[in-house]
């Protein structure tokens, strides 16, 4: 089995070769050392006369609105829309504007982020165009379903189609 050989004699003497250069530099360190007189290593300057650095003051985040805007509606209550009893009177036009108003689309909270995300400028989000396409494609698809089982149940039903 030649891929299990003892590879330590390549280790131990590079190992040996690595000490005996540590050794060479204590030598070298310590020669230097009574050059200059010095036996002891020289400490680090302490850092306590000197002042602590200034700490940045805190950011201020502004409170943000998080609520959807509501609209205002105008309500009419004038005589005409009370009875005699002064229940309020069945209001469809008044109806139809409230759905119309609750249904409809909402502006969004931040333009900003919606223009962003329409590019995909996000990271990890994918874009507005590529969303349409999905949900376009699955409302092609379901309503394709539909027509079949629709087909299919009328077919059963009915046997003249």
């Amino acid at each position: 089995m030649f891929w299990k050989r003892n590879k330590t004699p390549a280790i131990t003497s590079r190992a040996q070769d690595l000490q005996l250069e540590i050794a060479d530099l204590t030598s070298k360190i310590s020669q230097l050392q009574t050059q200059l007189g010095h036996t002891a290593p020289v400490s680090p300057p302490t850092t306590q006369l000197l002042e602590p650095p200034p700490q940045a003051a805190p950011i201020a985040i502004p409170e943000m609105d998080c609520t959807p805007p509501r609209r205002t509606v105008e309500e009419f209550n004038t005589a005409a829309h009370y009875n005699a009893q002064g229940m309020r009177k069945f209001d469809l036009f008044g109806l139809w504007l409230r759905l119309r108003e609750y249904l409809g689309p909402i502006g969004p909270p931040n333009p900003k982020f919606t223009t962003y995300l329409a590019v995909n400028a996000v990271a990890g989000l994918p874009a507005l165009r590529r969303e349409k396409k999905v949900a376009r494609n699955r409302v092609i698809v379901l309503a394709l379903i539909l027509i079949i089982v629709l087909w299919a149940v009328l077919s059963t039903v009915i046997p003249q189609l």
